[in-house]
């Protein structure tokens, strides 16, 4: 049977024609039927990532579990680096400790790591009295520095002490003799004394009592001994209420 050729042009403005009265009658009845309306499904697709990507990350993630997490990070790496050298390397490790930092501990560490019957055990063993030798001395001169430091806090504590009982004994001897006063040690600075008096607002009573204090028969003397240099003379212990000057004891003097 013989079949008409059809136009491409002709088929194309047919195929136009039904998809403008596709959508019009679509329209129409969406009019009608506004709750009926029916929305086209949009799918929105992610591209997976590359495949070579994924790859490197999951390798990289490996590594990093099995070196650094169980084993201890990157101190792990050092032991495994110093596990894995030759005796050569450690003799020449232990001696660059040795000429560059001064660290007998590394040089020490190096020296056992390597065995008696190894080729460099002869010089292994000679630097190892070397080190020996200034680990000795180091820790001769820790223990100077921490007898030392224990001297001056010794030193410190029982002249603490001291200035505390010879204050107390100045208390006693003024109140002895008929003063109403007390005798402290300054908060603020430790070679000062204080001494709290109602009766210095009065200034005639004031310079005659620190006239006896630098005397022969007061007790600058001791006062001096134990490492006071001042005494402040205040009428009250409230701050800025009364009396409150500093004076030189004169201890040179």
């Amino acid at each position: 049977m013989w079949r008409r050729k059809l136009d491409p042009a002709d088929e194309g403005s047919r195929l136009r024609e039904n998809i403008v009265r596709a959508e019009t009658e679509l329209r129409e009845y969406d009019l009608r039927h506004p709750r009926n309306r029916v929305v086209p499904h949009i799918s929105l697709q992610v591209k997976p990532a590359l495949p070579a990507l994924k790859i490197v990350l999951i390798c990289f993630a490996i590594i990093f579990v099995i070196m650094f997490v169980p084993l201890g990070g990157f101190a792990t790496w050092d032991s495994w680096v110093f596990t894995h050298m030759t005796t050569a390397q450690h003799l020449f490790e232990a001696q660059r400790a040795l000429q560059t930092s001064g660290d007998v501990e590394l040089a020490l560490r190096h020296i056992e790591a390597i065995p008696g019957n190894a080729p460099e055990a002869k010089e292994a063993k000679a630097l190892r009295k070397i080190v020996e030798q200034k680990m000795a001395a180091k820790n001769a001169a820790a223990g100077q520095a921490q007898n030392a430091a224990n001297a001056a806090v010794q030193a410190h504590n029982a002249a603490v002490q001291a200035r505390a009982l010879a204050v107390d004994q100045v208390s006693s001897d003024l109140r002895n003799l008929g003063y109403q006063l007390t005798v402290e040690t300054s908060t603020d600075v430790p070679t000062e004394v204080v001494i709290t008096s109602a009766d210095f607002d009065d200034t005639d009573h004031r310079v005659r009592f620190l006239s006896f204090i630098r005397g022969r028969k007061g007790p600058k003397a001791s006062l001096c001994w134990n490492g006071f240099n001042d005494v402040r003379l205040r009428s009250s212990k409230i701050p800025l209420l009364g009396f409150n000057e500093r004076y030189s004891l004169d201890c040179g003097g």
